[in-house]
């Protein structure tokens, strides 16, 4: 069971920039900007059990993380099983968190989608979400959210790596069984070192 983190290659990329900042996970891969290539990175590593934080960058995000809770294809569309609250838990009064069901019309959206669909066809036991952060111009102070994804990701290998790991992840049905994911679009989390700015 790994923790696994992937962002776009390009020095003005926030998400390269932030791979290199954080101090945790079990593996990093740094995602280039091609289509099909991408996605094989990832498809290519990735095993059961592993939990998948990729990041890419959102423009008109500022000072928060956004988590992309579906990704698209024509009129398909996948939704992520990673426990979302669990981010929420981890990042509260660090890191302003959106929830969002719109992951962008290119890169991101793209990746997120063939991977999802990659997991779900191979019904391999394998976790990903994706995580927009704002672009370089519109992050006031990067070190603190080098460390809001340093806890995060230090949160999930901890958990991941607890006995009782998986007890309530999912109901009866198999599908995930996430509390407060879908709130309208709006902020979650009581306090935010962020929020004077957005």
């Amino acid at each position: 069971m790994r923790v696994i983190l992937a962002g776009f290659e390009g020095e003005d990329n926030s998400s390269k920039r932030l791979l290199d900042c954080v101090n945790a996970g079990d593996q990093k891969i740094y995602l280039k900007n091609d289509k099909m290539i991408c996605v094989k990175q990832i498809i290519d590593v990735m095993e059961p059990g592993d939990r998948i934080l990729a990041f890419g960058q959102k423009p008109g995000l500022k000072n928060a993380i956004s988590v992309e809770l579906q990704a698209r294809a024509g009129e398909d569309i996948l939704t992520t099983r990673f426990p979302v609250a669990q981010i929420e838990r981890l990042c509260a009064g660090t890191c302003r968190v959106k929830l969002s069901e719109h992951a962008g019309t290119s890169y991101c959206n793209h990746l997120y989608y063939h991977v999802m669909r990659e997991i779900k066809e191979r019904q391999i036991d394998v976790e990903i979400v994706f995580l927009h952060i704002p672009m370089l111009k519109n992050i006031d102070e990067f070190r603190r959210l080098a460390e809001t994804v340093t806890g995060l990701t230090k949160g999930l290998t901890e958990d991941l790596r607890r006995p009782c790991y998986g007890l309530g992840q999912a109901n009866q049905s198999g599908a995930p069984s996430i509390r407060g994911v879908l709130q309208g679009g709006q902020w979650c989390g009581q306090s935010s070192l962020w929020q004077k700015n957005t």
